[in-house]
């Protein structure tokens, strides 16, 4: 499993606040800049999906375990999946998932996986955002 965090840095934002919202979602990655075409992104790859615990949880307390699983399966691609997240709520330490079609102002911090097989994919699926009914997560 790959995990890649991409978020761009319009010129009017502060890097620091941008990357301690990013942190506030996935505190242990390790976050570099990088020049892209006239515009500054942070990035960050890793490759063990405990660093996504925190941001499972907040999924979890949020309630909206379904909107992400239906978010990674929507943007399953046999080998990839996507989340994207508002990076305004972010910086108010807050979670929004945001969908494919919606467009933030001020953008999304873009979490793409990337899975060796199917297996790993659907056994990812269930631990991050595990079947739920009535909004109570099914067990077994």
């Amino acid at each position: 499993m790959r995990i890649t965090i991409r978020c761009p840095i319009f010129p009017t934002e502060a890097t620091d606040i941008v990357i301690n919202s990013i942190h506030h979602l996935v505190p242990n990655m390790e976050m570099e800049l990088v020049e892209e075409a006239k515009c500054t992104w942070i990035q960050s790859e890793g490759t063990n999906e405990t660093i996504l615990v925190p941001l499972r949880e907040m999924i979890h307390e949020n309630r909206v375990i379904d909107a992400a699983r239906k978010m990674l399966r929507k943007s399953w691609t046999g080998s990839t999946t996507i989340m994207k997240l508002d990076k305004q709520a972010a910086c108010r330490q807050k979670l929004r998932l945001v969908d494919q079609a919606e467009s933030p102002p001020l953008g999304t911090i873009d979490i793409t996986i990337s899975f060796e097989d199917d297996t790993q994919y659907d056994g990812f699926l269930t631990w991050f955002t595990p079947p739920t009914k009535d909004g109570k997560i099914v067990r077994g």
